[in-house]
C-alpha cells in the first residue's frame, strides 16, 4: 500500500513481466497455506510498466493470520511490519502488502483497491455529496449542525450499486482500464465530479500529507488542470 513501509529491507521496482511472475508464485503459495480463504492480487491498469509493491487481498477466515505468519519465513520473507489488518513483508527484494479483509467486505474491497487511486478518487466525490466510499461499502454520513459526524448508515455493500449511485457507468468499469489516463477519465465521469474537491490546499493536514506522497494522485491533479471541466449541475456541498 504505497511501497515504502519496510525499513530493514532494500527493495526495488519490478518491471511488469517479473512482477506478474512473482505475483503468480506468491499467490499460489499463499493459497496453499490458506485453502479456505479467497486470495487475490489487486488489479492494476493494463499498461502499467513497473510496480513498487504487490497488494494481496486475503479473506479473514478463522486463524488466517496465525497460519500465514507461521509459514512466512519458509517462503523467504525478510521483514514483517504489521499495521492492524495490513502486513508489509519483504520478499525477493520487493514489498508485498497482505491486506486482510472480512468476508462480508471482500468483494467490495476488491473493487475499492483496484486501479491505483481510483477508489480514493471516488471517495473524494462521495464525500462531496455527504457520503463515505471505502473498502467496506458506501455509507451515508449523518452530521449535526456543527458538522460533526453523529452516525454512518450503510447505503450498499454492493460495489456496482455504489458506482451507479455515485453516477458511474458500471459497464465501462467492467471493461477495465488500459492506461492511467483511462482511470482519470473514469474518475471524472460522474455527474457529481468537481475537481475543486481534490485541491490539496483545501484538505486537512493528514489527508494532504498522505496524498502528496501518492504519485498517481499528483498526476491526477496535473491532468485535471489540463481539462476544461464544466461546473456540475448537481446539488452538492463540501462537508
Amino acid at each position: 500500500m504505497g511501497g515504502n513501509a519496510l525499513s530493514k529491507t532494500v527493495t526495488r521496482r519490478y518491471e511488469a513481466a517479473e512482477y506478474f511472475n512473482l505475483a503468480d508464485k506468491l499467490l499460489s503459495a499463499v493459497r496453499k497455506i490458506l485453502p479456505d480463504a479467497r486470495v487475490n492480487d489487486v488489479k492494476a491498469y493494463g499498461d502499467k510498466a513497473s510496480f513498487g509493491d504487490l497488494d494481496v487481498l486475503i479473506e479473514k477466515v478463522p486463524d488466517a493470520k496465525h497460519r500465514l505468519e507461521a509459514e512466512l519465513l519458509r517462503l523467504g520473507v525478510t521483514e514483517i511490519v504489521k499495521n492492524s489488518d495490513v502486513w508489509s513483508v519483504g520478499w525477493n527484494d520487493f514489498q508485498v502488502d497482505f491486506i486482510f479483509q472480512a468476508s462480508k467486505h471482500y468483494d467490495f474491497s476488491q473493487g475499492y483497491f483496484a486501479y491505483n487511486d481510483l477508489g480514493n478518487f471516488i471517495g473524494r466525490i462521495a464525500r462531496k455529496i455527504g457520503f463515505k466510499f471505502g473498502h467496506d461499502g458506501l455509507w451515508y454520513t449523518k452530521r449535526n449542525e456543527s458538522k460533526n459526524v453523529v452516525a454512518e448508515l450503510l447505503v450498499t455493500d454492493d460495489f456496482k450499486s455504489a458506482l451507479e449511485f455515485l453516477g458511474y457507468c458500471t459497464s465501462r468499469y467492467d471493461i477495465g482500464f488500459r492506461t492511467l489516463t483511462n482511470v482519470f477519465e473514469y474518475a471524472s465521469s460522474s455527474r457529481y465530479f468537481d475537481p475543486d474537491s481534490f485541491d490539496l490546499s483545501k484538505r486537512n493536514h493528514d489527508s494532504r500529507v498522505r496524498d502528496e506522497k501518492r504519485q498517481s494522485y499528483m498526476q491526477f491533479l496535473q491532468w485535471c488542470s489540463s481539462q476544461d471541466f464544466k461546473p456540475s449541475t448537481e446539488i452538492s456541498k463540501e462537508l
